[in-house]
């Protein structure tokens, strides 16, 4: 029987599930992560598109193109500005932000990725690969 987690937004608006199997899971130091988190990274999940599923609510979406040259859609909920996931059709992945699940304490980063883009001030783990850009997943 496949594990389910799950979570949300930070108000309750959006909620989600997901088969508990990550391809991987990264801290990304892309400009584009930089300036959604607001830090000088994002924790992320990568999953499977099929594996995840909104249980509640309609995240808002934004299309951009992501460092790595791809359209990236970014999922956030529209009444607390919650950054929920980012999905890539061409990779076929979604990169969750660990931050929104009920449970993250077993996740832990395996990858630093586009660290050629992290600030100065950035402490980049020495204990994991890292990649000055994206590796294929």
């Amino acid at each position: 029987m496949t594990q389910h987690k799950t979570g949300g937004c930070h108000c309750g608006e959006i909620r989600y599930k997901f088969n508990d199997n990550p391809l991987n899971a990264v801290f990304c130091y892309c400009k584009d992560c930089q300036k959604t988190s607001g830090l000088d990274k994002a924790f992320s999940l990568l999953l499977k598109i099929d594996s995840l599923e909104i249980t509640k609510g309609n995240p808002s979406i934004y299309t951009t193109i992501a460092d790595s040259g791809n359209e990236l859609k970014r999922y956030f909920c529209s009444k607390c500005g919650s950054t929920l996931f980012g999905k890539s059709e061409a990779l076929g992945i979604i990169g969750l932000a660990v931050g929104n699940l009920d449970d993250s304490d077993e996740y832990k980063p395996k990858m630093a990725i586009f660290t050629k883009s992290a600030p100065k001030w950035a402490v980049i783990p020495d204990d994991i690969p890292n990649f000055p850009e994206s590796p294929q997943f």
